[in-house]
């Protein structure tokens, strides 16, 4: 996900920036552009901010149809032995497959207008600096 949506943020940003970079060779911005300021920290910024929210919604709602699907197993029974239980697990499992499956296109506002794209923001990193673990 982070490739297929660093591609078009990156010729977006470069689109965007001043001077318009893409008519460049290499899309290379000038040495006094800072390095948050860079064409592909602006992408990978709002990349970040997309994926964040896209899979954040992808596991709230995974956990609630498996909250659902365990209710209606609870409520349906289960077979006794150890047939019975190796087949729900394998039926829970597959339920689970199912239910954490991302769904891109029912996030298409996430993916145009990123939410908390502040949370993202681009920092230097001076030399010696440590970073955000240290």
């Amino acid at each position: 996900m982070f490739a297929a949506l660093t591609v078009p943020r990156l010729i977006e940003a470069v689109q965007n920036s001043s001077p318009d970079l893409s008519s460049k060779p290499s899309w290379k911005s000038p040495d006094d552009v800072p390095a948050d300021e860079l064409p592909l920290a602006k992408a990978c910024q709002k990349v970040l901010a997309s994926m964040q929210s896209i899979l954040g919604k992808t596991s709230e709602g995974c956990k609630e149809k498996m909250k659902a699907y365990d209710a209606r197993a609870e409520k349906d029974g289960r077979g006794l032995g150890e047939d019975a239980e190796k087949d729900g697990a394998h039926k829970r499992h597959v339920a689970l497959m199912n239910a954490s499956e991302v769904k891109v296109v029912r996030y298409v506002r996430d993916l145009l207008e990123p939410p908390e794209l502040e949370k993202f923001k681009p920092r230097v990193v001076g030399e010696g600096q440590k970073g955000l673990d240290g």
